[in-house]
């Protein structure tokens, strides 16, 4: 997994590559907890995601609870292929906010103030 993190205005964008398993999924939490890191705005981007398991899903899932208890936003674009099945499988599409670009992702968190 590769992981690619940018500033666009206030928002720090998690370019999310690769497969995010078991294997891996403590990289993403903790390139999410480090304070430079830290944001009232969060997209993770999902374009280049091939791969997705259940631990993969918990450590995003994870990342969502925290923005939510720190009163910070997080949305997510992207989600093809088999990370896609994996948040229809498992129903996680109905607790994230999800969207086709980056674009409108940005658009929902300063809208959603």
């Amino acid at each position: 997994m590769k992981i690619d993190i940018q500033d666009k205005g206030d928002v720090k964008i998690f370019n999310i590559s690769g497969v995010l398993t078991v294997s891996n999924a403590t990289q993403l939490k903790t390139l999410y907890l480090e304070p430079e890191n830290k944001s009232k705005y969060y997209i993770f981007d999902l374009a280049n995601l091939e791969l997705l398991d259940s631990t993969g899903l918990g450590a995003i899932v994870f990342c969502l609870r925290d923005v939510k208890e720190n009163g910070a936003k997080l949305a997510i674009c992207h989600v093809v292929g088999k990370p896609k099945m994996v948040f229809e499988i498992t129903r996680a599409h109905r607790i994230f906010d999800i969207f086709d670009s980056e674009e409108k992702a940005i658009e929902f968190l300063h809208k959603s103030e």
